[in-house]
């Protein structure tokens, strides 16, 4: 491995087809881990639906007049980023690329400034959906 340093930066020659493959790869299970939490999200949604639709159901009268909210948010996802840095790869004409020690977490580690972020949430939904499927 080639292992240089600019600017304090730590520095690695990568091979670019490579590095496509291993990104492409990243993207595909990010891809998953959406489709994943979006699922758990609308079982969440539909669960809390209906708890209010129970809630408003059992109102007999103004006293019991309660504010009815649903509190969730989907999921985002970070497909695009894949897909710029995917595309920047494939219009390079080099076989060999130097790329950042940061960008190796990114492109091959996938840990992007935003994963934890994004794979709490979709375990949030995930814990959530299988708590409703347990009491069924």
């Amino acid at each position: 491995m080639d292992l240089r340093e600019k600017d304090g930066l730590a520095l690695v020659k990568v091979n670019r087809k490579n590095l496509i493959e291993k990104l492409k790869e990243n993207r595909g299970k990010h891809k998953k881990e959406y489709d994943e939490a979006v699922e758990a999200y609308q079982a969440a949604c539909v669960k809390e639906l209906q708890d209010a639709l129970k809630k408003v159901r059992g109102w007999k009268t103004a006293a019991d007049y309660d504010d009815v909210q649903v509190h969730n948010y989907p999921p985002g996802h970070h497909l695009k980023e894949y897909d710029r840095v995917l595309a920047s790869l494939e219009m390079s004409v080099d076989e060999d690329l130097v790329i950042t020690a940061e960008q190796i977490s990114q492109f091959v580690m996938d840990e992007w400034n935003w994963s934890e972020s994004f794979r709490s949430t979709a375990n949030i939904y995930k814990t959530a959906a299988a708590a409703v499927k347990g009491r069924r």
